[in-house]
């Protein structure tokens, strides 16, 4: 049976082939990679130390493009995500607990203020999938994650894929 949703905003994202409106900054950087959770593709960061120069690649910021209006209704966020041990290829071991944290934060405007509604600090080698909801006022609505390394020892892979944004209900048709 299809899902059919009721509300102001319902957005999806798979990042097969690219950003798809998203925008990276910070120290570390977020690419497209083969390696999706659930489709041919996904998002990810790398963040790390480098002993050699000196320079902590994080935190990452991922902001989404403009959602849509919210009528003030919760919104709800659904996604799959790996926090992992880098490796050139595909990942084999999970990233160290308490290495890592990813939050995930609100905002009415791309240049904040923000506002934490999640973190993540569970590891997970296979995709695992995590969801949060925030109630934004009836404003413009944007999400970020803001992965960062909390273990200079550690040199992680973050990734993403399959991200649902829906405000509202979503039925069984």
């Amino acid at each position: 049976l299809p899902l059919v949703h009721y509300g102001q905003i319902n957005q999806s994202y798979n990042w097969d082939n690219d950003l798809q409106g998203w925008v990276t900054s910070g120290d570390a950087t977020m690419a497209t990679t083969t390696n999706g959770c659930a489709s041919s593709g996904a998002v990810r960061t790398n963040i790390y130390y480098d002993f050699w120069s000196d320079l902590t690649y994080s935190p990452n910021f991922f902001r989404s493009p403009l959602l849509s209006n919210s009528n003030g209704d919760p919104v709800t966020v659904e996604f799959l995500y790996q926090a992992v041990n880098f490796n050139f290829n595909a990942p084999t071991s999970a990233a160290l607990a308490g290495s890592f944290e990813i939050q995930l934060q609100w905002s009415s405007s791309t240049s904040g203020p923000w506002t934490n509604f999640a973190t993540i600090t569970a590891p997970s080698l296979s995709c695992a999938s995590f969801s949060a909801t925030f109630t934004p006022g009836v404003s413009d609505v944007y999400i970020r994650f803001v992965t960062n390394l909390l273990d200079d020892d550690e040199d992680l892979q973050i990734y993403f894929d399959e991200l649902n944004i829906y405000q509202g209900h979503l039925f069984l048709q």
